[in-house]
Parts: C-alpha cells; structure tokens; sequence
C-alpha cells in the first residue's frame, strides 16, 4: 500500500525526532517544498511530546521524484482569435499545447513574472494550427534569441530561463 505525502513526511519529521539529542530545550524540523514554503513543521520542546504542523498552502510536490527536479505542467487549451494565455505561476517547467479549432489570426502568451519564475524553467509554446500573429508579453523581462511572431503548425518553440528576468530562446 502506497503512502500518502503526509504520512510519509510525518514518518520522517517522527523519525527524525527521535533523533534529536539530549541537549537543548526546543527543537524545530521542517519539510520544506521547492519554493521555500514549509509543507509540515515539528516542534519539539524537551519532554514533550512533538507537535506537527500541516501547512495546506504549501506547494506539494510528488516526493517520489529527488528534490528540486521540477514538475512539468501542461496547459491545454483551445484558445479564439484574440485570446491571451498565461504561463503558470509556480515556477514549473510548462508545455502550452494550443490546440484551436482553426488557424489564429491574433494570440497573446503572458511569460510568468520574474518572481513567479525560476532559474532552470523551461516554456515550451506548441500549436496545432498556424497562429498568424502572436504577441509575447514580457513585462520587466528580456527574450533573448529570435523573436517569435507567429508559429507554424506543430512545431515546438522553446524559452529556459538562465537568470533573473532573462529567458533565451532554445528551440
């Protein structure tokens, strides 16, 4: 039987406690997520028992994979005429597979913001029909190799951030 992510992680934070040397009085662990958020938190007075907490906001990640790899997102969408889509704000490596139900005359793709970014993401633009004009937004951000203004029919163009605010072409 599988674990779940919070059994698993309370095992560890238990684990650990019980570790925890003889000298001291307080002692705190946590399982922190690829963001920095704390995903579950131990606090050990000494001769207590351990308190654990559960932060629900936190970004779980499938600790199945090591630490610090990335999940790929995919974003599948049929997008009109006109429409503008949005990377995703989790710093994930993203794949936007646009699949209209016809050519695009106008698209608009908003690359997430510095912040909502990390070195390493990679974004990767895919359509199955032609987009005759594509906008890139970058608001505070720079593209760098060939600027894509439209794309072609089933063929991937591909962005890797390499340091803050700086995203270069690849594919």
């Amino acid at each position: 039987m599988q674990q779940t992510l919070l059994q698993k992680a309370s095992t560890f934070i238990r684990d650990f406690n019980l570790e925890m040397p003889s000298w001291g009085s307080v002692f705190s662990h946590a399982l922190i997520d690829r963001v920095g958020n704390i995903i579950l938190q131990s606090t050990v007075a000494k001769g207590q028992a351990p308190t654990l907490t559960l932060n629900a906001a936190a970004t779980l990640v499938d600790w199945t994979r090591p630490l610090g790899v990335a999940i790929d997102y995919v974003n599948a969408s049929t997008p009109l005429t006109g429409a503008s889509l949005s990377a995703n704000a989790n710093g994930q490596n993203e794949v936007q597979y646009i699949a209209p139900a016809g050519t695009i005359a106008a698209l608009t793709y908003v690359f997430p913001t510095d912040a909502n970014s990390r070195v390493g993401q990679s974004i990767t633009l895919f359509s199955t029909h032609i987009v005759t004009a594509l906008t890139m937004t970058s608001a505070g951000l720079t593209l760098i190799g060939t600027a894509l203004s439209a794309m072609a029919v089933d063929t991937p163009y591909t962005w890797k951030k390499v340091a803050a605010a700086t995203w270069i072409r690849i594919a």
